[in-house]
């Protein structure tokens, strides 16, 4: 008896990306969806939701980012239905556009430059004008913003993603969160707080 191996191929169609969030569709080869869905990566956390309900019903995203994306989504709702047919038809998707001035994340405040003033501390600045200093050590907990403790690897930071701070090892912040980080500071806190160091 011959045994064969059969080799699932999988294609990934990324839709857009907005605020360090990249939204996707995955087609598989000889496998077909129950319904449709797409999916949602941010920094190192991934969700799928539902479609057109937009209910989560695998991963995680951290809430703040969730609202974002789902705000998108309510408005490209018609078009990321239309991409789900395109893909599972063997068609290319479309592109959607990210989130626009249209709601009170907006505008966005986008990360022109940065200096590192001391181990793991961030001088930032953003593109009105305003600077800002963070201290990134208390949050660099957990399987991948962890692995920013490695100093080597915390001073490769860069800019990406329409102006948020990006890691080679995909850890991302997002220049809005990094913005209001006097508002936001205590979310990341209660996030990481049962993580190990």
């Amino acid at each position: 008896m011959v045994m064969t191996n059969t080799v699932k191929k999988i294609a990934l169609a990324e839709l857009s990306r907005f605020d360090g969030i990249v939204v996707f569709m995955v087609k598989e080869d000889n496998t077909k969806h129950k319904s449709p869905h797409f999916h949602a990566r941010y920094s190192g956390d991934n969700a799928s939701y539902e479609l057109p309900s937009l209910s989560r019903f695998e991963g995680y995203l951290p809430k703040n980012k969730e609202k974002i994306l789902l705000e998108w989504c309510n408005i490209h709702l018609d078009e990321l239905q239309e991409n789900w047919e395109l893909l599972t038809n063997g068609l290319p998707p479309k592109k959607i556009e990210p989130l626009r001035k249209s709601g009170k994340y907006d505008p966005y405040h986008k990360i022109i430059g940065f200096r590192i003033i001391g181990d793991y501390t961030i001088e930032i600045y953003f593109n009105d004008g305003f600077i800002r200093i963070v201290d990134f050590y208390p949050f660099l907990k957990g399987p991948f913003y962890g692995q920013l403790r490695d100093l080597a690897l915390f001073n490769q930071v860069h800019i990406r993603h329409g102006g948020n701070l990006y890691w080679p090892n995909d850890v991302e912040w997002s220049s809005d969160d990094l913005y209001h980080w006097d508002k936001v500071e205590e979310n990341y806190r209660r996030w990481m707080e049962n993580w190990k160091d």
